[in-house]
């Protein structure tokens, strides 16, 4: 008989955790993604970082559009005037 009487007590202690459990799920505020930036802020974002001299690589990762010919694309669009030479990267080849 004493397995019985424990069954009310197991349950309300898993349903208090489970509350708590829910709570804190509501509670984690979601991170600002880069899908919530606007298109116009996201191609500023990417003409500024280019002009202060990020590698396209760079851009291309921290936009998260979808190509680098994506990130050449929007370049283009604002007519920047493109000062390296794509495909190369300066330094000493072995």
């Amino acid at each position: 008989m004493a397995m019985f009487g424990a069954l009310p007590e197991e349950v309300a202690v898993l349903r208090k955790s489970s509350d708590k459990i829910i709570r804190l799920q509501q509670s984690i505020s979601i991170p600002i993604s880069k899908k919530s930036m606007s298109k116009t802020e996201r191609d500023k974002k990417i003409v500024d970082m280019y002009n202060n001299g990020y590698s396209i690589r760079d851009i291309w990762k921290e936009s998260g559009v979808q190509s680098k010919s994506t990130v050449y694309s929007i370049l283009n669009k604002y007519k920047v005037q493109l000062n390296r030479t794509p495909g190369r990267v300066p330094g000493i080849r072995k």
